[in-house]
């Protein structure tokens, strides 16, 4: 196994294995819904995930978050399409897109809620974004516990689902490994250099003698501040 990508999926290692068996010869359906269910309410704390967490950093393995997934349900989100880069952005081609104007997930009601009051139609999806908000705080607070244990880390945005977007949630994504615990040059090398080390693809992942020579050049720091890999001033793309 190389990566474990999702950070609402790799928790299934913690959950009993009669809870883990059915999922051999089914991975969706009602078994897979009961243990997802477990794997969430799991407390942060709970011996069995650390144990896990340390298994998981003393193996080959690697962890493929995906935070973005869930950034606009964790607290301090902000509006992404306020980014320059949401210019080059259609929402027709995205999946679930956020809102343009508040930036937040929208969550449609079913048909036949629309004759109920506009007061009790708001009330049904406060509670439905209360519910998934909630739901993302517990899986980052898992994730708190697994990544304190040092594990190998690998960066993607899950870019185009519910919500993320093509290049701005790959930024989002590094933010979050910070904000994790990460330093920004770890979060750095989780998306260059570890991918090169975990998948053995030695032709990238370093700038040096026989890689590829994409470059992006920066006007900042981005080891000093995570937020200067947004400071974009060029493009190098094999090596022009």
């Amino acid at each position: 196994m190389d990566a474990l990508p999702h950070m609402n999926r790799y928790g299934l290692g913690v959950i009993p294995d009669e809870l883990q068996r059915p999922l051999v010869e089914n991975s969706d359906g009602p078994a897979a819904n009961t243990a997802y269910d477990y794997a969430e309410r799991l407390p942060p704390t709970d011996a069995h995930l650390r144990l896990y967490a340390q298994f998981l950093a003393t193996h080959r393995a690697a962890l493929m978050p995906a935070f973005s997934l869930f950034f606009l349900h964790l607290p301090g989100h902000r509006n992404l399409w306020k980014e320059p880069a949401a210019r080059l952005l259609d929402p027709a081609h995205m999946y679930e897109p956020s809102d343009r104007v508040t930036g937040e997930i929208d969550y449609p009601l079913a048909q036949w809620t629309r004759h109920l009051p506009l007061s009790t139609q708001r009330w049904l999806e406060d509670g439905q974004r209360k519910k998934a908000d909630q739901s993302a705080m517990r899986m980052w607070r898992t994730s708190e516990t697994i990544f304190s244990a040092f594990p190998h880390c690998l960066a993607a945005s899950g870019a185009s689902s519910k919500g993320t977007m093509a290049g701005i949630s790959l930024h989002t994504e590094l933010e979050l490994l910070v904000r994790l615990g990460l330093s920004p040059r770890e979060a750095l090398a989780a998306a260059t250099n570890n991918y090169a080390i975990q998948f053995g693809w030695n032709e990238l992942g370093q700038i040096a003698p026989g890689r590829r020579a994409d470059i992006l050049v920066v006007d900042g720091d981005p080891t000093q501040s995570i937020w200067n890999v947004r400071r974009i001033s060029g493009l190098i793309v094999d090596g022009m």
